[in-house]
């Protein structure tokens, strides 16, 4: 499951913008992984 950027919201991965407040969203792709996992790894 994708989830948004901005307000954290599950979103359907087909889908180009977040349901809830509209922010588009942007597939990272499947040879890297995504950008809050290389956040957390930080914390």
């Amino acid at each position: 499951m994708v989830y948004c950027l901005r307000c954290g919201a599950e979103v359907d991965p087909d889908s180009a913008f977040c349901g809830k407040c509209g922010m588009k969203i942007s597939i990272p792709p499947r040879n890297k992984p995504p950008l809050i996992l290389e956040l957390n790894n930080f914390i």
